[in-house]
């Protein structure tokens, strides 16, 4: 397997990048848009429901068009504003997934009530009204769940990664192969039922099924063979923009036809983005409950083992470090056994999960590369170990057995892990999830201007 490009701290410095826990430009550009975007459709969905229903709503115009939006754009400022070892634009990537989940929730239950009142929105979509928005969500969340769970099967904590890579990537899909698909479908026969042939079982397939399908096996090949991807990423990229292009350009000349399946499955791909959204958060709620698990189980530990890594002469690359593989995931730890001398006497680990704060300097890697964290002759605390049995006959001198739940590593002193570190996991794939509502959105949009 390809090794990934070790990084000193010490070096990136002195390279033209941004500073340690700082990002790119490009990177803040995507941060501040979403932002914009975010509450400008929040205000936006808010007024159109207010003009078709502005009759029934009892609450203040004010109040009923501006409170969502502004509610946002004081979360986002109440977010960035704070200073700390999180960058804000890095707080705010990981906060507007939070936003659109709940602009999402908001869409969906102004569409159940709304719907019924406006009878060619209600015809237009019959798939939506015999698959509603929850029954997709669950659906999917569940499919996800089960793919990951298979796919990341082979090492430990690697499913959760599988699922915010296969959300994202089946939203990027389903998002960009809709528009085309309606195209190539539509037959000007089907006019004559329309009602019909939305919900056809072929049609369900041919909207549904390519996404899901390569979604999965990309998702199966970023797990089990990463370095395959990174090999491809170029390739891979070009696709993406040759798929988005194409879409745009489809729905910008959509005859009503097409536009008709656009309409009838657009609640899916909202679905598909409000599980996308929940799955990168999810990530980052995994993560945070492993670290504190980890924290506790260490402090709590009576065998825990203390030393110095001593360096081999065999290896001159360092102990530990946390890799980037790519923006559709957090960062992952790469480690080679070492050796601790302690006051025992030397202590082999093979391997361990490392409980250590997600590197600053892991804001300006690049994909493929990697940041060291953990060097020979650092101080480490070592622990998951259990007690020999109580019949072993050496059981004062024995090696120490790892427990089953594996070993663990940190520093000798526990830092405290705050939403900096939170961040600084999970950042990348909220700022790919950014970027692919995005790319989902234009051609939505670009329909409109038919």
């Amino acid at each position: 397997m390809q090794e990934p490009a070790i990084r000193e701290p010490e070096v990136l410095a002195t390279w033209n990048r941004p500073d340690a826990g700082c990002v790119h430009p490009w990177v803040r550009w995507t941060v501040l848009v979403g932002c914009v975007i975010t509450v400008a459709i929040a205000l936006g969905g808010a007024h159109a429901i207010w003009m078709l229903d502005r009759e029934s709503i009892t609450v203040d115009r004010f109040w009923f068009t501006n409170a969502l939006g502004i509610g946002l754009a004081v979360a986002l400022v109440a977010v960035a504003t704070p200073r700390g070892p999180a960058s804000r634009f890095v707080r705010l990537a990981v906060a507007l997934p939070i936003a659109h989940a709940i602009v999402l929730v908001i869409a969906w239950r102004a569409w159940v009530h709304y719907t019924p009142q406006l009878p060619e929105v209600h015809d237009a979509a019959p798939f939506a009204r015999a698959l509603p928005i929850p029954l997709v969500v669950g659906a999917l969340a569940a499919s996800y769940l089960v793919i990951a769970r298979v796919v990341g099967r082979r090492r430990r904590g690697e499913w959760i990664h599988a699922l915010a890579i296969l959300a994202l990537v089946h939203l990027l899909l389903a998002g960009l192969w809709l528009p085309i698909a309606a195209r190539i479908w539509w037959q000007e026969w089907m006019w004559t039922r329309a009602q019909l042939v939305l919900v056809d079982p072929p049609l369900l397939a041919f909207v549904l099924l390519p996404p899901l399908m390569l979604a999965i096996a990309f998702t199966v090949l970023v797990i089990q063979r990463p370095e395959v991807v990174r090999r491809a990423i170029p390739l891979l990229a070009t696709l993406a923009i040759v798929l988005a292009i194409g879409s745009l350009f489809t729905r910008l000349g959509a005859p009503e036809g097409p536009a008709l399946v656009y309409g009838n499955f657009t609640h899916v791909v909202l679905a598909t983005g409000l599980v996308a959204a929940l799955s990168v958060l999810a990530l980052g709620v995994v993560i945070a409950t492993r670290m504190r698990r980890a924290r506790r189980a260490l402090a709590r530990s009576t065998t825990n083992r203390s030393g110095v890594i001593l360096r081999d002469p065999d290896d001159e690359t360092d102990a530990i470090a946390c890799v980037v593989t790519h923006w559709l995931r957090g960062p992952r730890v790469l480690m080679r056994s070492f050796v601790v001398e302690t006051t025992e006497g030397p202590l082999h680990v093979p391997s361990a999960e490392l409980v250590l704060p997600v590197p600053c300097a892991t804001t300006v890697l690049g994909a493929g590369e990697a940041v060291v964290v953990l060097r020979h002759g650092d101080r480490v605390t070592v622990g998951g170990f259990v007690e020999p049995p109580s019949g072993h006959p050496f059981r004062e001198t024995a090696t120490p057995l790892p427990g089953s739940d594996g070993l663990l590593v940190t520093t000798e002193t526990l830092d405290r892990y705050g939403f900096a570190n939170l961040a600084h996991a999970i950042w990348r794939p909220c700022i790919a999830y950014l970027i692919i509502v995005t790319a989902v959105a234009l051609p939505a949009l670009a329909g409109l201007m038919r």
